[in-house]
């Protein structure tokens, strides 16, 4: 298992660079990346977090019963690039495993883009992806370029999503002394860290 790595977390923030397809070590690499996935029960993990600094992630939306066939897929995407996208854009209700306890938040999305990406046997790849599979793809597309969820909120978003932590703090007889959403949100991850607060069942080592 790979420890996840949560919001406050430098390596969230920076850049990934490319993988070196020829890294003997990738192909184990990527087999603790499913593993994590699978044992924290989401559809999609980036490299950094999980502490890599590498240009993949892997995606299993195979577990999300009401998907097209079209969209279910279980694969690595090593070097992605987005080639192209449509016009039109959706919201998306999301939520992330460097973010837990936090959910339902909602980014706009393009709803379809043409990627690139070398697979699982460094296969060069073009594909054109649709609904919940474009939007888990950008999703995690994102995190190599260091842009988290919480970087798209509106101060609005961030007000709402601000009480909801300090409910959680509430329901818990935690103490706080933060103004900002980004303070209060860095201090509930650390809790998450140090195994004081228990309420979220993860993979963190």
């Amino acid at each position: 298992m790979l420890p996840i790595h949560l919001y406050g977390s430098g390596i969230l923030e920076k850049v990934c660079d490319n993988v070196d397809l020829k890294d003997k070590n990738l192909s184990h690499l990527i087999k603790k990346m499913f593993k994590t996935l699978n044992k924290s029960n989401g559809i999609g993990l980036a490299a950094p977090q999980v502490g890599l600094n590498k240009r993949f992630f892997v995606i299993n939306t195979n577990i999300i019963r009401e998907l097209p066939k079209d969209e279910k897929i279980r694969d690595v995407f090593l070097n992605p690039l987005i080639i192209s996208f449509s016009n039109k854009k959706i919201s998306s209700s999301e939520g992330c495993l460097s973010i837990p306890l936090i959910s339902d938040i909602v980014v706009d999305r393009y709803e379809e883009i043409k990627v690139s990406y070398y697979n699982q046997k460094l296969e060069y790849c073009e594909k054109t992806l649709k609904g919940k599979l474009a939007i888990v793809f950008q999703h995690e597309f994102d995190h190599l370029n260091g842009v988290l969820l919480t970087h798209k909120l509106s101060q609005d978003q961030k007000e709402i999503h601000k009480k909801d932590i300090e409910n959680i703090l509430l329901e818990n007889q935690i103490t706080y002394s933060f103004d900002n959403f980004e303070d209060i949100l860095k201090y509930l991850m650390s809790l998450v860290n140090d195994r004081n607060y228990l309420s979220y069942s993860s993979c963190l080592a």
